[in-house]
């Protein structure tokens, strides 16, 4: 007998420098991904500049027809409640995500490609979580804000059955320095510009300004946890998010 698949589901994660998309009628098989390295963060205006971007985002998931989706925001909405506001007012459906809740919700679309436990590290713009099966957290650190010495590790934080980076600017560091990370290496090359970092031309120019940023991160995070080396995945929050929207959380796409 012919299974019918599911009908495609869009998720949007408005992060403090990209905004990437996930359509997908099974998350086994997106059928489009794609992220846009902007720094939102940096902007004066950041409602304007989304608003020229999430045009662009509901051309592209168009073509698929979904009928349910969602945008999130992590950091860029805490800091700019008034982007949430906007984009629902566009009939987006919106999630104005917590830290802690950006934390669960990254570990979980990660967690379920693993029979272990695992502590999940979500290296972004102006936040970075950290999250395992008991505890999430979001710490004020991130590629736009490098640890800095007021902001102190949580003590509380392990990392039983390993440690997984996710996100943009931890796959480029990936690409560069391949996986897993070595912290003895990441420490020579935080001595170094990027520019003078091996095959730094791998990386899309938009995302090159924020290597520095995420390298010190990445580190700062190591030495936290404990650890010498930190596997990099090919996925991210949205994994989470598309599975919280296919489990309820999502409201009617826009024109779907």
């Amino acid at each position: 007998m012919e299974t019918v698949a599911p009908p495609p589901l869009a998720v949007v994660k408005v992060g403090s420098t990209s905004v990437s998309v996930l359509v997908a009628g099974r998350l086994s098989e997106p059928l489009f991904l794609h992220a846009r390295v902007l720094r939102l963060i940096q902007e004066p205006d950041p409602a304007r500049a989304l608003d020229a971007v999430m045009g662009d985002v509901a051309a592209s998931v168009s073509r698929y027809r979904p009928r349910t989706g969602l945008v999130a925001l992590g950091e860029l909405g805490r800091l700019h409640p008034d982007l949430s506001r906007s984009l629902a007012r566009q009939g987006y459906p919106v999630w104005a995500l917590s830290g802690p809740e950006e934390g669960r919700v990254a570990w979980w679309g990660e967690q379920m490609f693993y029979a272990h436990p695992i502590t999940v590290v979500d290296v972004g713009g102006g936040s970075t979580e950290i999250a395992g099966s008991h505890a999430a957290l979001s710490l004020p650190v991130g590629t736009e804000r490098p640890p800095r010495p007021e902001v102190r590790f949580p003590a509380e934080i392990g990392a039983p059955g390993g440690v997984v980076a996710i996100g943009g600017t931890a796959r480029a560091l990936g690409l560069l320095f391949g996986s897993p990370l070595r912290r003895e290496t990441l420490m020579d090359y935080a001595r170094r510009p990027p520019a003078c970092w091996p095959d730094v031309d791998r990386v899309e120019p938009e995302r090159r300004p924020l290597l520095s940023g995420g390298l010190c991160t990445v580190l700062w995070v190591m030495e936290g946890l404990g650890v010498e080396r930190l596997p990099v995945s090919e996925r991210d929050l949205r994994w989470g998010l598309w599975l919280s929207a296919r489990l309820g959380r999502a409201g009617r796409w826009p024109g779907g």
